[in-house]
């Protein structure tokens, strides 16, 4: 064989392997074009499937959906109804009811007039019968009842004085057992809520020291305090203050103030207590009764008002004195300190209670309201 004859089958050998492989793979191409067509086929099987499973399920919903407003809607129409009839009877009762007023509003207006009608006779019959009895007897109605009122009064006069005097004993009695009720109920409902407030008086203590000072070795000044001052020193666990206890207000602020002296001096022991004690009883009624105002001008006003225990520290820092009482605290003032605390020396006399000239010399201006 040639070496052109085995060149010739070689290519031939590869053309026919060339159209074997071309063929080959034109039926592969084939083979997976159908399986993709198969692969699409199923999904549109599965899609429609799936959506015919949804819009079945949607169907479901809906029907028990409108089952259940029919329900809902039929439940609310029969209470409607329930209500509607409820209405109806009562609007049926309420006429009725309206018809039966009218019925016994006309029955009483007839009442009324045939009520009337009686009367009017009544009366004329009883003008009758007291014009014959006055013909008869010669006598008025007015003098009748005097004439009658007389002999009543005569005859029962012993009667109606110890009946009187039976009622007043009995009225008397019954007013002071109403007052003691009333007294009673009082101390019950009011007592336990004022007790602190009207009864008492707090004193203030800078320290535990003071506290110790006042009550003194073995009591002996708290019981000193107590026995002059006649006021009861309750002495507790309450830090910084000591409260006093007493009935009468003006004893028992006349004791605060000798407590809270006694507690500036240092000095407490019975002679001062009795010391202090004495010089305060001594001071005149206005004086006593200041203090009680002061204190409850302290509870009505706290902090809005400026109060002072000692009238000179009322003085500082003012422009001038208005003298509006006749204490003698005033009257036997310090001009001096008085002078020293005020801004300027300027007194206004609402009472007339110094000498111009004297105040004058002190070198004060002086300002006297009606002289």
């Amino acid at each position: 064989m040639s070496l052109k004859m085995v060149f010739l089958l070689a290519g031939a050998a590869g053309l026919v392997g060339i159209g074997i492989g071309y063929f080959l793979r034109w039926i592969i191409s084939l083979g997976k074009k159908g399986s993709v067509e198969l692969e699409i086929k199923q999904l549109v099987l599965e899609a429609r499937e799936e959506a015919k499973k949804i819009t079945d399920d949607a169907k479901t919903k809906a029907e028990e959906t409108l089952i259940s407003g029919r329900v809902e809607l039929k439940e609310k129409e029969d209470k409607l109804k329930t209500v509607e009839d409820r209405l109806i009877k009562k609007e049926d009762f309420l006429d009725k009811r309206q018809v039966d007023i009218d019925k016994e509003v006309e029955e009483i207006k007839a009442k009324v007039a045939e009520v009337k009608k009686i009367k009017e006779k009544v009366e004329t019959m009883e003008t009758q019968k007291h014009a014959d009895l006055e013909k008869i007897a010669k006598l008025s109605e007015t003098e009748a009842k005097q004439f009658l009122l007389a002999a009543v009064e005569k005859k029962s006069e012993e009667d109606i004085t110890v009946r009187m005097r039976k009622l007043e004993t009995v009225n008397q009695e019954k007013l002071e057992k109403r007052a003691q009720e009333i007294i009673t109920a009082a101390i019950q409902r009011f007592g336990n809520s004022v007790t602190s407030d009207v009864f008492t008086t707090a004193v203030a203590i800078p320290s535990d020291e003071i506290k110790g000072k006042i009550i003194g070795k073995e009591g002996r000044n708290i019981k000193a305090f107590e026995r002059v001052s006649g006021v009861e020193v309750i002495v507790d666990d309450t830090p910084g203050a000591i409260t006093l206890s007493s009935f009468d207000p003006v004893r028992r602020q006349v004791a605060r103030v000798a407590l809270e002296n006694l507690i500036l001096d240092g000095r407490i022991q019975p002679a001062k207590i009795e010391k202090e004690m004495e010089r305060l009883v001594k001071m005149d009624l206005p004086m006593k009764q200041e203090y009680i105002s002061v204190e409850k001008a302290r509870k009505i006003f706290k902090d809005k008002l400026n109060l002072f225990d000692d009238q000179y520290d009322a003085l500082k820092d003012c422009d001038g004195l208005c003298i509006l009482t006749e204490w003698n605290q005033f009257i036997e003032g310090d001009f001096n300190k008085i002078k020293q605390n005020l801004k300027k020396p300027i007194i206004f006399d609402g009472r007339n209670i110094f000498n111009p000239e004297k105040i004058k010399q002190l070198g004060f201006k002086y300002y006297s309201v009606g002289r």
